[in-house]
């Protein structure tokens, strides 16, 4: 089980408890950030906002035969509709232990689920949104983060054909909208590839002095760029 936000971070739970105390953190910690982001007057049909999205995948082969889960996998979660998350089982007397809401769910746990979601799913509701805010100039950012195997490298980067993730789909989805373009419009694209790791930075596309190190890098405030990385490779693509 993981939890996403746009615009923020994924979160690996543990427990029922756990999750209730992460949910209600979260949701105070979205709340603070768009309060704090003081958009002037803004249009809910046109600016970009902080998203929170829950997704659950299904069990997978180590959980099944027991090397994560000592072979005692228990489905826990429930998705009413496509806003409402609840837990049950922790406490024996009670159908629901905890409900929560967000901005959309996503059951992918077993495909004859009502609401099963797919990789398509994700890109046409979070994707394309993504997509069309940096058209029209706003940044964009899926901010990843939480224990291996709970999801997230699927989601974001996944793998071919239909299993592919919402990186390579926006990305697909950019260079169509560039290449229908009136002839008369020029652009570029560039991309870069950090790591950040033990509050460390490094340049995925620049190999260190030494010949193998990772380049370290640093961040530095620009009076007119804002929060800038001198020396991060940025490579032309198409």
């Amino acid at each position: 089980f993981w939890l996403v936000i746009v615009g923020g971070s994924w979160i690996y739970i543990h427990s029922a408890a756990d999750m209730a105390a992460t949910l209600t953190n979260v949701a105070a910690a979205a709340f603070q950030a768009v309060r704090d982001a003081k958009l002037e007057k803004p249009d809910p049909e046109e600016s970009p906002t902080i998203k929170v999205c829950v997704r659950v995948r299904p069990f997978i082969k180590e959980e099944i035969e027991g090397s994560r889960s000592g072979g005692q996998c228990e489905l826990c979660i429930a998705m009413p509709t496509k806003t409402k998350l609840q837990i049950y089982g922790r406490e024996p007397t009670k159908s629901v232990d905890y409900e929560f809401d967000f901005d959309r769910c996503y059951w992918s746990f077993n495909y004859d689920h009502p609401l099963y979601a797919t990789q398509a799913t994700l890109q046409a509701e979070l994707g394309n949104d993504m997509l069309e805010s940096a058209l029209k100039g706003f940044n964009n950012c899926i901010f990843a983060y939480g224990q291996t195997g709970s999801g997230k490298s699927y989601s974001v980067l996944g793998g071919k054909g239909d299993d592919r993730g919402l990186l390579p789909r926006i990305v697909e989805g950019l260079f169509e909208r560039l290449e229908r373009l009136d002839k008369h419009v020029t652009w570029k694209t560039e991309v870069s590839f950090m790591e950040i790791y033990n509050e460390n930075i490094h340049d995925l596309l620049r190999i260190g002095e030494d010949g193998d190190a990772k380049r370290k890098l640093d961040v530095r405030t620009n009076p007119i760029l804002g929060i800038v990385i001198p020396g991060l490779t940025h490579c032309p693509v198409k």
